[in-house]
């Protein structure tokens, strides 16, 4: 191929002066790495000047690996290993000549290596920067998880309880932490650890969606199991009940708490731990998903000085945070406001937050009755769960107490009829209700990887998009793990109750003509809040019908 050295193309390209090549090569000599991973480490030049200057002394073009959509057959060609070794990546095969995207064209020896290792074929050669190279290694080469290589070295034969083998102990202290570790890097929700007949399974919720991480002989579970139960100080021995605690724990620079369930099945005990952040940050309206008519709604029914303001949704759609973001907003040292919650999930500033604790007869009504004679402003109830907290509620905000609360519907209007069900008389509630938000999570598309769409002129119809609106989606990279989406946004629907709300209450309105009432009043509907963020390249088609459900278009 005729490269030239390194060092001669940079001393021709004017970018390193010949004395900072020179102390360059020195410390290359000296740490054992290379010419270009020096002239970075001495922040000499960066490496995206230095692929450029390399690729113009050589004539030779300088890539992007984002850009390529590599063959698993290509990338087959030359192990990880190998590829790593040399800081080298595959990228297209034509005619048996196999392009190859490296940093350093100078370095002979691995190219000719890289052809020795591809069976003899041809190499050309293209220049990329060693971040991105190494980013496309770990995208396209199958890697194990963290957790599945460190499960493969401990032998199952030798578990027998958690601490009863020869340095057992740590190995099994060491992997549940990295369980832990490895779900705050991959910002899961929940850990789960399942067992079945034959294996157990970890796996994580991450935006919503439950992927398998590793999986592990049963030999392993029951000391899983009892290292997690005594850090959630519950009873090792009790293998035949429900039981609920909770852990703390630190890992890259976050401090969190964790929610443990363990329920007994038929193979074992399934563990469910749910993950929240300590110190996470409470966002704004807009960060949550609120549209500038749907903020200006919610903010208008939170500067009311009394009612009940209820969010609904179904589990895990993001209620808690909409009820934490009202409150971050309402709360300063001029109002005492109040909360009762199962569990307590973030620490608010201003707020007085009790959580429930049944076994002692902390429950929310006993809690919500104690809490009306603190004279309250501002009343927060983490769910409705019964009739008795509900018409502690309404009484509340009857008394002159904004109340914040959330309920279990699948829209906003059938809020109302789930009072009523509760046992709430439709002339209190018509009196104390001011307004419902409802509420899905969507997952956002990958701004790393995100491309235009084709969507079927089927589906454009039924959701009223024009031809000419762009869609898009995701096409996955290792910035998503290749699911094309990171992060979640809220899609909401808000209603606030006025005269002709009031009357179709005190009617007793049908769910059907109540929606009807309520979307004449102004409601935007939830499908139409997910329509906006899908023109807006937030989120795709097939993610909004996954979350609402054809039904409810």
């Amino acid at each position: 191929m005729g490269i030239k050295s390194t060092e001669a193309i940079l001393l021709g390209s004017g970018l390193v002066p010949p004395e900072k090549v020179l102390t360059a090569r020195k410390e290359a000599a000296r740490l054992g790495i290379s010419l270009v991973d020096a002239l970075v480490k001495l922040r000499i030049a960066s490496e995206e000047e230095l692929a450029y200057a390399l690729a113009s002394g050589e004539n030779l073009p300088c890539v992007k690996i984002e850009d390529y959509v590599i063959d698993p057959k290509v990338i087959a060609l030359i192990n990880k290993e190998v590829a790593r070794r040399l800081t080298l990546i595959p990228l297209f095969l034509i005619d048996k000549t196999l392009t190859i995207a490296m940093a350093d064209p100078g370095d002979t020896i691995a190219i000719d290596e890289a052809a020795q290792a591809a069976g003899g074929i041809n190499i050309d050669v293209v220049i990329a920067t060693k971040s991105e190279i190494h980013k496309g290694i770990d995208e396209y080469y199958e890697t194990k998880s963290d957790i599945q290589e460190l499960i493969d070295t401990i032998d199952p034969k030798k578990v027998l309880e958690f601490g009863e083998e020869e340095g057992g102990s740590s190995s099994i202290i060491e992997l549940v932490d990295l369980i832990f570790a490895h779900g705050v890097r991959e910002r899961a929700s929940d850990i789960f650890i399942e067992p079945d007949e034959s294996h157990m399974e970890i796996r994580y919720r991450v935006d919503g969606i439950i992927s398998q991480v590793a999986t592990a002989s049963m030999a392993l579970f029951s000391a899983i199991s009892s290292r997690i139960k005594i850090m959630s100080l519950l009873d090792v021995a009790e293998k035949r009940l429900s039981q609920d605690g909770r852990l703390s724990f630190k890992a890259a620079h976050k401090e969190m708490d964790v929610r443990v369930g363990i329920f007994p099945t038929v193979f074992g005990e399934n563990i469910v731990m749910r993950l929240l952040e300590k110190s996470a940050t409470l966002v704004g309206g807009k960060e949550l998903g609120f549209s500038s008519v749907t903020e200006k709604k919610v903010n208008a029914l939170i500067s009311k000085p009394y009612g009940m303001l209820v969010v609904t949704g179904p589990v895990g759609s993001g209620k808690t945070t909409t009820l934490y973001t009202i409150l971050n907003e309402l709360a300063d040292e001029t109002k005492n406001t109040l909360t009762i919650e199962d569990p307590v999930e973030y620490n608010i500033a201003h707020v007085r937050q009790s959580q429930v604790n049944k076994k002692i007869g902390h429950t929310f009504p006993s809690a919500l009755r104690s809490m009306l004679r603190q004279a309250p402003d501002i009343i927060m109830v983490g769910e409705m769960r019964d009739s008795e907290t509900a018409e502690l509620a309404t009484e509340a905000a009857l008394t002159g107490q904004l109340v914040l609360t959330t309920l279990h519907t699948n829209d906003a209007p059938s809020a109302i009829m789930r009072l009523i069900d509760m046992g709430i008389e439709p002339y209190l509630l018509s009196s104390t209700l001011i307004g419902v938000i409802s509420q899905r999570l969507m997952r956002k598309i990958c701004k790393n990887c995100q491309v235009e769409d084709e969507t079927p002129a089927s589906v454009r119809e039924k959701l009223g998009l024009k031809e000419d609106i762009k869609t898009y989606k995701g096409k996955g990279c290792f910035t998503c793990r290749k699911t094309g989406y990171k992060g979640r946004i809220g899609v909401f629907e808000v209603f606030t109750v006025n005269s002709e709300i009031e009357e179709a209450i005190l009617s007793r309105a049908t769910s059907a003509r109540m929606r009807k009432i309520v979307i004449q009043s102004g409601m935007q509907p939830l499908i139409e809040d997910g329509i906006e963020k899908i023109t807006e390249g937030i989120t795709t088609v097939e993610e909004l019908l996954r979350v609402t459900g054809e039904g409810y278009v």
